[in-house]
């Protein structure tokens, strides 16, 4: 009990969570050329919360990446979510970008 509640008070990411998985699967949506900038964290006991930026290709449907990122992510019951869709272009990455080929 006390560890937990450390973690949600240091918004720590629930030790239940692969981000690596959740990040492969991102990356797999059609239409996503790349992801940045993704965090997962605790805001209270069993209400995970994650934000990331996605870069997508050019011409790419964002509201169908939308709801297909929406769906991929509550299949790890990640329903609390904030994703920037940027295009190739707008793409501003500083830390931990990864990219299709």
């Amino acid at each position: 009990m006390t560890k937990e509640a450390v973690n949600i008070l240091m918004e720590g990411k629930p030790e239940d969570i692969n981000v690596a998985k959740i990040r492969n699967r991102l990356l797999g949506i059609p239409g996503v050329y790349g992801l940045h900038d993704l965090h997962i964290w605790t805001i209270t006991s069993d209400f995970p919360s994650l934000s990331c930026h996605l870069v997508v290709n050019d011409g790419v449907d964002r509201d169908r990446v939308l709801k297909d990122v929406k769906l991929c992510l509550a299949e790890f019951h990640l329903e609390h979510t904030t994703v920037q869709v940027e295009g190739r272009a707008f793409s501003d990455c500083h830390s931990d970008c990864e990219q299709h080929g």
